[in-house]
């Protein structure tokens, strides 16, 4: 699936990077942007956990862990997972399933497609 990086901070004592990400404003055929995120000040953390994504860049990534909340994505090009929020996920064209799990999309995988 492709996401787009919606914003990256420093998160907990241990200064790994949050990221958020966002499905909805990603074309899944061509990873081109349909919709630009707001802006954010970019994030110079990283430190020894390694380069962070910048804001606005288009991965490709590969859902790792499904919660109530939403989807945790492994990142290509990076160490890191962001947070796919359920409401960043679909469009109202294509609302949510009621159930996370039951979702095709979402399902774990331990890959991300070329």
């Amino acid at each position: 699936m492709f996401v787009i990086v919606l914003d990256t901070q420093e998160s907990g004592p241990s200064g790994r990077p949050r990221i958020s990400l966002s499905r909805k404003l990603v074309d899944q055929e061509s990873g081109q942007v349909l919709e630009k995120p707001p802006d954010r000040p970019p994030y110079s953390g990283g430190g020894h956990f390694g380069p962070v994504p910048i804001v606005g860049e288009v991965l490709r990534g590969a859902v790792v862990n499904i919660e109530p909340f939403g989807a945790f994505v492994k990142l290509q090009g990076y160490d890191h997972q962001g947070i796919l929020a359920v409401k960043l996920m679909y469009t109202h064209n294509n609302p949510p399933p009621t159930r996370l799990h039951t979702c095709p999309l979402l399902r774990p995988s331990s890959y991300i497609p070329a």
